[in-house]
């Protein structure tokens, strides 16, 4: 820990407490860090894929800063240190939904911490979009990463997959702001509301149904009529939600 806190004395006030944080990710190792100004988050990253994961992800906030400030953690510092990729950032405070739903007292709560979801999400999906800039098709930026990923074999997906993706395209919609990780985990619960994103290096102008088919993809049927109660845009189909949830996501 005297190597970490040496680098990170760098941008924050010492003394600090680094402890490791009982919830782990898929693709970094997450610290929190805490001195007398608050809390942060500290995520390092080994493999490359990841580590470019989090460079994307450090850019999201440095752009996000201004119009989304308030639904994502504040940009600290990213930076490389012996191999590895730094990401400091601002603890987002209370509860992913994942764990505010298992912590619901009862299915009236759970219900409605659902339906906030639905409502946080849908307002996201209606914000303006103008300070962002995406040079072509989401879909087909996707299905490029996706086609290198499975050559590098470093994905789920095959390639027989994304042939049927490519195949099977569905009809475009209107493209909004979209988080592009939207599940359960990377959403926060403060004060018994859905208020924040974490986990935001695929945000970006996108299709909106992928985030859909993420957030609703655990959810059983009731969950799913308390969520639309809140996301009042539009309903997935099923044919669109299997593209999105069983095709396109195995490869990220």
């Amino acid at each position: 820990m005297k190597h970490l806190n040496i680098l990170l004395e760098k941008y924050l006030k010492p003394p600090l407490v680094i402890t490791k944080c009982s919830q782990q990710g898929w693709t970094s190792t997450v610290f929190e860090v805490r001195n007398t100004e608050g809390s942060y988050i500290l995520k390092i990253c080994e493999e490359p894929k990841y580590k470019d994961w989090l460079r994307k992800e450090a850019k999201v906030l440095e752009i996000a800063r201004d119009s989304y400030r308030h639904v994502v953690p504040k940009l600290i510092a990213f930076f490389y240190d012996k191999g590895q990729a730094y990401l400091l950032m601002s603890k987002i405070p209370g509860n992913s939904l994942t764990q505010a739903i298992k912590l619901a007292e009862n299915d009236t709560e759970k219900f409605q911490l659902i339906e906030s979801f639905g409502k946080f999400l849908c307002q996201f999906h209606e914000q303006p979009i103008s300070s962002y800039d995406l040079p072509q098709n989401w879909l087909d930026t996707q299905l490029q990463q996706a086609k290198f990923y499975a050559e590098k074999g470093i994905c789920d997906g095959s390639l027989d997959l994304l042939q049927e993706l490519y195949n099977n395209r569905p009809k475009f919609v209107p493209q909004t702001m979209i988080h592009g990780d939207c599940t359960t985990d990377n959403v926060m619960v403060y004060k018994g509301k859905v208020m924040s994103f974490i986990d935001v290096g695929f945000m970006t102008i996108g299709d909106p149904r992928y985030d859909e088919a993420l957030a609703i993809r655990k959810f059983t049927e009731q969950e799913k009529v308390a969520f639309y109660k809140g996301y009042t845009r539009y309903k997935i189909q099923d044919k669109e939600f299997t593209y999105f949830n069983d095709g396109l996501y195995e490869f990220f």
